[in-house]
């Protein structure tokens, strides 16, 4: 299945969320974790996102001050917006959550080396459990979740390993750890697994349409 062209990305609030926040568009695109040519190509076929977009730089501004935020008195809640980044990878929630706004915590961002580190370090973690919770899911075949009221939610597959993929090579370099050539093998069997789900999600579609005596259009694109 492919994703509409109306369908926000999984990076797009991150980078939206800053724009909103004062930063420049380049920015952004290095908070969200992309190439800043993406930003463009997408705003030039997605009329969705460019809207968007430039709502996002029209939002006032409120002037930037030289002064760095108090480091004391706001120790506890950047804690907990960390550690609360590192379970949702949200910004603009983790931040709510927190009771801190987001042009508060990124002009901290800016201002401070040490809670930039952090918060690569919370954002790279989460990385980390969605990769995790996406390998368990392709072993175990486990793509839907019910809730408490017994309403099924299927995990999007597809969705996650693009937004790993956006994310790895600034992830990477904050683990310091992951080789090359052990995250091309990572990816390339994540990519037959997606591949062997869709072929037999496709084939199972089929063989209902053939019973049903309806004719599919398959959509390669």
């Amino acid at each position: 299945m492919t994703e509409g062209k109306g369908s926000p990305r999984p990076w797009e609030q991150a980078f939206l969320d800053a724009v909103r926040a004062g930063e420049t568009q380049v920015g952004a695109a290095q908070i969200a974790g992309i190439h800043r040519t993406t930003v463009r190509d997408l705003a030039k076929r997605d009329p969705r996102f460019a809207a968007e977009l430039a709502f996002a730089r029209s939002t006032p501004r409120k002037a930037k001050s030289d002064a760095p935020p108090p480091p004391v008195k706001m120790d506890f809640k950047l804690e907990r917006f960390l550690t609360l980044l590192s379970e949702t990878s949200n910004v603009s929630s983790s931040a709510s959550e927190a009771n801190l706004t987001t042009a508060t915590v990124y002009a901290r961002r800016r201002s401070d080396p040490v809670f930039a580190q952090k918060w690569f370090e919370a954002l790279a973690e989460g990385y980390d459990r969605l990769e995790m919770d996406l390998l368990e899911r392709l072993r175990t075949g486990r793509l839907e979740d019910v809730d408490a009221d017994g309403n099924r939610r299927k995990f999007d597959v597809s969705a996650a390993f693009r937004c790993i993929a956006a994310h790895r090579e600034a992830v990477a370099r904050e683990k310091g750890r992951k080789k090359l050539a052990d995250e091309l093998v990572t990816m390339k069997a994540i990519n037959e697994k997606i591949d062997e789900m869709r072929r037999k999600e496709e084939n199972a579609i089929a063989r209902k349409a053939a019973r049903d005596g309806v004719i599919v259009v398959r959509d390669d694109g």
